[in-house]
């Protein structure tokens, strides 16, 4: 039951993670400089193929080695940071340009990534350690 709740949380992050990209392909920050990205350009998609790809990783990482704590919490923790900063400059870009709406999307896709994360990472620290070679009292 504990890991159809972490996977869960995953697919919840992989949905803000993947507003969080279409909120940051809308925002003025991906309209400067000599690569500017459009809405609906090359750039957006290529951004959602490799979240969708980091994340269909992580969840088959989770899936086959459920006893690599170290690795999934470090990988939760980094998603978090990245999160809380590019929603933090996305936000606060918009709200400097005065586009409401999308800061208020962006800070919303950030915290459901920022949310899933932390409550998936509180599931996986908390499950048990699988004993595959059986009880000790077992044998005698």
């Amino acid at each position: 039951m504990n890991n159809s709740k972490v996977v869960l949380f995953y697919g919840l992050s992989l949905i803000g993670a993947l507003l969080l990209v279409l909120c940051a392909s809308k925002s003025t920050l991906a309209q400067t400089g000599s690569l500017e990205n459009q809405w609906m350009g090359p750039g957006m998609w290529l951004a959602i193929i490799f979240i969708v790809i980091i994340y269909a990783i992580t969840t088959a990482l989770y899936v086959f080695l459920e006893e690599a704590k170290a690795i999934h919490s470090s990988l939760q923790i980094i998603g978090i940071f990245i999160a809380v900063i590019l929603g933090m400059i996305l936000g606060m870009d918009a709200l400097s340009g005065h586009d409401s709406v999308l800061a208020y999307m962006t800070f919303i896709a950030g915290g459901i990534v920022v949310i899933a994360n932390i409550i998936s990472l509180i599931l996986l620290l908390k499950r048990p350690k699988n004993n595959y070679y059986g009880n000790f009292s077992m044998y005698r």
